[in-house]
């Protein structure tokens, strides 16, 4: 698993509170146009983002500037909608206040075999 994933927080939306019909059937995550991982990927269609504890399908979408190991992905989808990057991040508690740190994790983007 060669790249950090970072879910970052979306500007026009807290948290899950996204209307239905903002949702998109493939969550986009942005990469370099330098990232390594890109080579042997078809860009055309749905990837698969992988971790250790799963796989979710998402559209690629290229940001200059960014570090060539990230992977960017905006929070708050919802899981019913094809969403739900939680899922692909293991569970651990913060250094301070007990809570989950469902930040980051290290995965990889494979072509999508189905």
């Amino acid at each position: 698993y060669p790249l950090r994933l970072l879910t970052l927080v979306r500007r026009t939306a807290i948290h899950s509170q996204i209307l239905p019909e903002d949702q998109q059937p493939f969550p986009p995550v942005w990469v370099a146009p330098e990232c390594p991982v890109l080579q042997g990927l078809d860009l055309s269609k749905p990837v698969v983002l992988v971790s250790p504890l799963g796989r979710l399908a998402v559209v690629v979408r290229l940001m200059p500037g960014l570090h060539p190991g990230a992977v960017v992905y905006r929070r708050g989808d919802w899981m019913s909608r094809g969403g739900g990057v939680n899922q692909l991040i293991a569970a651990g508690v913060t250094d301070m206040g007990g809570g989950a740190p469902f930040y980051d994790q290290y995965v990889q983007l494979e072509n999508h075999s189905g």
